[in-house]
């Protein structure tokens, strides 16, 4: 269902649907966190993204890349290179290590300031 969601744009039935699941005793995986965030890529609600991330952190998750990549995404399409600077840090003070997907998509932001 999360991926529906997903697939429509819909973060904020995205982020029903992981209260729900929490709710029903079921804790929401990295899976299922992944898809939530990508719903928010899609509907741009890097606010609900940031949540999301702090949400997963406390459930003792670490983001994977994919998930980090939503949030250097959201900033890029704000033309927020500090913001997407910040989640490189977040992303190596956690060990998770930043592929091509998030350099290309930082290069957005910069590319757009210069």
């Amino acid at each position: 269902i999360i991926c529906m969601h997903a697939r429509d744009g819909n973060a904020a039935a995205a982020e029903r649907c992981l209260g729900r699941m929490a709710d029903a005793g079921v804790v929401p995986d990295l899976i299922s966190f992944t898809s939530a965030l990508c719903a928010c890529n899609k509907a741009s609600d890097l606010d609900r993204a940031q949540r999301m991330i702090t949400r997963m952190k406390k459930q003792g998750l670490t983001p994977n890349p994919m998930c980090f990549n939503v949030l250097v995404n959201l900033h890029a399409e704000r033309e927020d290179m500090r913001g997407a600077a910040g989640v490189f840090a977040e992303m190596r003070g956690a060990g998770v290590l930043a592929d091509s997907v998030s350099f290309n998509t930082a290069s957005k932001a910069f590319g757009r300031k210069s």
